[in-house]
């Protein structure tokens, strides 16, 4: 794993001794210095915090270097306070604020958080955990100056941290696997016309469509078409020692399958709740929901969807090929809405206004999930009508227990203990 590459891109810091020239005034100028000089990183650098407006500017960043503590301006403590340190009311401001930073850094993007500090690094982990900071879950890394200074250690350290977060690996590769897919796409786009938006959305306007959604579709099918697949390197998976639980793989999986923040426009896989506590999802294909269409009637088509309990689930799950049992007249699926596995039945649909729906909607199921359900609902309604076979004409067999009682050394005698097990 090459780390240099794997965090290739802008890092910004944020250190009050950013810009000093002493070495041995901070540890700080060492470290920006194997960055900015060694490695050859490009660095946006701050002496104080910066604005609001400027941090939601800097999501896209390859990295973030806070330090724990930054001494306030002058001009903030006054002129009859020159000499004055960091009392303890500052201070706490200070860490509330650096909190603050880490906090939206985490919630708003994937940009990696490094906290070199000159502080007891114990005691910024207690701070952070206590400002409802979960360390074993985000992308922060922490560690002590005096650790970072030595020829080699910064990119030591930073590699044995991502050793240990396999998430932060492979978002990374992913990232930078994405970015170059992404300039390829637009830079292509580019060299044809630089006025490819309008094409694509005038062509959504004739076909009475939203232009946005049209437009995001048609770019991100075409970036992620261009994309190499990312080398993951099992190695470096391995050296990742937690396994995640139940919990967290339902999560993992639930994101895959379904998406709880969805845009209002109806389309197949919506699914809705009534404050009764009965599920649906629409099953009425997207481009008949577009609202303004001329073969669109403002209507959806639901199925109704039943939650299944944890027995119903491990009843119906077949270990061997890790999906389920569905007979001919329902999809069983999961999980999505709040973890949970449900059955779509295909016997019935109902017709509503969807206008009428839309406060009800908590989610849309994703490909290829809703694939899987628009499939089989095809094949139901599709299905020819048989005649019932005699039970008559059914040969009668005997059953194991019957063979095992009439004949203790056979085969299915031998085999039963195995089988149960």
């Amino acid at each position: 794993m090459n780390i240099e590459e794997l965090f290739a891109g802008i890092g910004v810091v944020i250190d009050d001794k950013v810009f000093s020239s002493d070495e041995q005034g901070d540890r700080i100028v060492k470290i920006v210095k194997e960055l900015e000089t060694v490695r050859k990183f490009p660095l946006v650098k701050y002496a104080d915090f910066p604005d609001d407006d400027v941090l939601t500017k800097l999501t896209n960043v390859s990295f973030l270097l806070l330090d724990w503590e930054i001494e306030p301006k002058q001009d903030e403590l006054g002129e009859e306070t020159p000499n004055v340190q960091l009392g303890d009311v500052l201070k706490a401001d200070n860490e509330k604020r650096v909190i603050e930073i880490v906090k939206e850094t985490l919630r708003n993007s994937l940009v990696p958080v490094f906290i070199f500090s000159n502080q007891d690094i114990e005691t910024i982990k207690k701070k952070l955990s206590d400002a409802d900071v979960d360390l074993e879950k985000s992308q922060i890394f922490i560690k002590s100056k005096s650790e970072l200074v030595e020829e080699g250690a910064l990119f030591s350290k930073i590699g044995e941290w991502v050793d240990g977060v396999s998430g932060v690996y492979v978002a990374k590769a992913w990232e930078n696997a994405f970015n170059r897919a992404k300039n390829q796409f637009f830079a292509e786009l580019a060299n044809n016309t630089s006025h490819w938006p309008k094409a694509l959305f005038n062509a959504a306007a004739v076909d009475s469509t939203d232009p946005g959604e049209e437009i995001t579709q048609a770019i991100s099918q075409n970036v992620i078409s261009r994309m190499q697949p990312i080398v993951i390197d099992q190695e470096q998976i391995d050296k990742d020692i937690i396994t995640p639980g139940k919990e967290e793989v339902l999560g993992i999986m639930k994101g895959q399958f379904f998406l709880d923040n969805c845009s209002d426009a109806s389309m197949v896989g919506d699914f809705y709740k009534k404050k009764s506590g009965e599920f649906y999802m629409n099953i009425r294909p997207t481009c008949d929901c577009v609202e303004g269409r001329e073969k669109s009637d403002g209507r959806i088509y639901l199925l109704r969807c039943s939650k299944l309990s944890d027995i119903q689930v491990a009843k119906l799950y077949l270990p061997g090929d890790g999906h389920f049992s569905e007979t001919i007249g329902c999809a069983i699926v999961g999980p999505l809405y709040e973890n949970k596995f449900y059955r779509i039945d295909f016997g019935k649909v109902d017709v509503v206004e969807s206008n009428q729906w839309k406060e009800k909607k908590v989610g849309r199921i994703l490909p290829p999930v809703i694939n899987h359900i628009t499939e089989r609902y095809s094949l139901y309604v599709q299905r020819q009508a048989l005649p019932r076979i005699p039970k008559e004409i059914i040969p009668e067999v005997v059953q194991d227990d019957k063979i095992i009682e009439q004949n203790p050394g056979c085969l299915a005698a031998i085999l039963k203990p195995v089988i149960k097990k």
